[in-house]
């Protein structure tokens, strides 16, 4: 083979290596977005106050949101919190508001995004979370959120960060704890994770309802049946919960069906008869007339002809 011929070989190789690669890639299936709400405690704590301790900037506490969108490289997450502008105290008490980023790594919020991103998952770890998993449009109407708060005025018990994240958990139709003026991040945040998994289980629930098998209301038929048409009538009250009923083709019989309902088609297993003659109905509904044929395993195998009037 020539040098030529042997390098086109493996271009087309190559090509085709990364045509099944970025295939293969496309039919991964990526976790769902979500945003964790993550909370910490007030500063100093009792304790370090006991034991002098006051090294760490004094905080009553903060409650931010951590939004994570899974890629192929691993999650891209973003986290946003209220804050007030100005930092002095008077700006602390009252003044204008800012949904900002997180893990500020410096006065002008300047940060790599290699630490920026290890700040993210050390958060995201906290056991002082909840996570709510959401839509990308529900994604979109929480930075519209974000954007909503940037031209609010933080008031310190009014209107802080729990009210900020009070404000997305009513948007993501979850209920969100009742507030109080001088309830603390970390106090929310432990009644938000209770709401959360009540309201989990309550849409659990409801998916559950929704996406089970509708039972077919009973129904009374007239039936006719016979291998001469009209030939045997009887009437029958057909259920579809998997439960047995009487189904004889006329009163000098007896027999028991189970019967299914789909759309406008109806199924009737005819698993006993007391002539030894067990069967099979389908039949299709138009009104309340059903028509179709059935067929057996005795003696008078068919198919027959049979029809029922829907009378209720």
């Amino acid at each position: 083979m020539s040098n030529g011929a042997l390098l086109g070989s493996r271009l087309r190789f190559v090509f085709v290596l990364i045509a099944v690669t970025a295939c293969t890639a496309r039919a991964q299936t990526l976790p769902p977005i979500s945003v964790q709400f993550v909370s910490h405690g007030m500063h100093p704590t009792p304790t370090e106050i006991t034991h002098g301790d006051f090294s760490k900037e004094p905080t009553p506490g903060h409650i931010f949101m951590i939004i994570s969108i899974p890629t192929l490289h691993g999650p891209k997450e973003e986290a946003f919190g209220f804050y007030p502008k100005d930092q002095s105290l008077s700006g602390v008490i009252k003044g204008p508001g800012l949904a900002k980023s997180e893990f500020r790594c410096g006065t002008n919020d300047d940060c790599s995004p290699a630490r920026y991103q290890k700040s993210l998952h050390t958060m995201s770890e906290s056991d002082n979370s909840v996570r709510i998993y959401i839509t990308e449009q529900e994604r979109r109407k929480i930075i519209e959120d974000v954007e909503t708060w940037n031209h609010k005025e933080y008031r310190l018990t009014t209107q802080n960060c729990i009210d900020f994240v009070s404000s997305v958990v009513k948007d993501l139709g979850y209920p969100s704890p009742d507030r109080h003026q001088f309830q603390t991040p970390d106090k929310y945040l432990a009644a938000l994770k209770t709401n959360v998994v009540a309201e989990n289980k309550r849409r659990e629930t409801v998916r559950a309802t929704e996406e089970a098998p509708r039972i077919h209301a009973p129904e009374h038929w007239q039936t006719v049946e016979g291998e001469i048409p009209g030939h045997y009538r009887n009437e029958w009250h057909v259920r579809y919960d998997g439960e047995e009923f009487s189904c004889a083709p006329s009163p000098a019989f007896a027999a028991r069906c189970r019967a299914n309902a789909s759309g406008d088609t109806r199924t009737v297993n005819r698993f006993w008869s007391s002539d030894n003659n067990p069967c099979t109905f389908t039949g299709t509904a138009s009104g309340n007339v059903i028509s179709g044929t059935y067929s057996c395993t005795g003696k008078f195998k068919g198919p027959y002809p049979w029809q029922a009037t829907i009378v209720d």
